[in-house]
């Protein structure tokens, strides 16, 4: 990290008002797409307190393929099949903004409606 990210870092880190809106956005996005994905069949979701949800893979369709295709529509999914103790039906979202996590829903239903 260079000095100018740990400078502005200190900073950010010093503003309590920042910091709790951050939160309560991040824990609202993060319930709301973890139910989401919840509703689609061929997924089994697990219960996070982080910033990004472990998803398995409950269908015929590798993280890898799953990560392939998604990418083709320009969203980044984390295969995680190289994680110690997981293997090729695991991947790993970030929490973004709404909008993104509409449009991650979406393709996902999309592409296990198929499945």
């Amino acid at each position: 990290m260079n000095l100018f990210a740990q400078t502005v870092g200190a900073k950010i880190l010093l503003n309590k008002k920042y910091i709790a809106k951050i939160k309560k956005f991040l824990f609202k996005e993060r319930d709301f797409l973890y139910q989401k994905l919840c509703d689609i069949n061929g997924l089994k979701v697990y219960p996070s307190a982080t910033n990004f949800i472990l998803v398995k893979i409950i269908a015929r369709i590798s993280s890898k393929q799953l990560q392939i295709r998604l990418l083709k529509k320009h969203i980044l999914v984390r295969d995680c099949s190289n994680f110690y103790g997981l293997n090729q039906q695991y991947f790993r979202i970030s929490i973004r903004n709404r909008s993104d996590n509409l449009r991650l829903i979406s393709e996902l239903s999309n592409i296990f409606v198929d499945n």
